[in-house]
């Protein structure tokens, strides 16, 4: 042992990496299996509800978003559950029925 201190720097993620990543996982179910799955409805309709999805799942993530970075203002901490923010931002009855979503959506996964 010489008594040298190794130090390793973490290097951090580029938008380009979290894009190829979301791009990559988006487009092995998307253009392989769901188009084949949907051929039977025709091309209007199935784009249709292509389009319509993927604007519900953009308006859904943009609201979590910003229930997110509202829940970390308040509380100062600098990461935030999905559980947490359902139970701040719900009322009681809801925060159950999207806690129960969210688990069924891990559990299918």
């Amino acid at each position: 042992i010489t008594g040298k201190i190794i130090s390793s720097k973490h290097a951090p993620g580029s938008v380009l990496g979290a894009a190829a990543l979301i791009a990559g996982t988006t487009v092995g179910a998307s253009i392989l299996a769901l188009p084949e799955a949907v051929a039977p409805v025709g091309f209007l309709p199935s784009s249709a509800a292509f389009i319509g999805a993927w604007v519900y799942m953009g308006i859904s993530g943009l609201l979590l978003a910003e229930l997110t970075i509202n829940r970390i203002g308040e509380t100062g901490r600098p990461g935030v559950g999905v559980l947490e923010v359902y139970k701040n931002s719900l009322d009681r009855p809801w925060t159950a029925v999207g806690m129960a979503a969210y688990f069924f959506l891990h559990y299918s996964i």
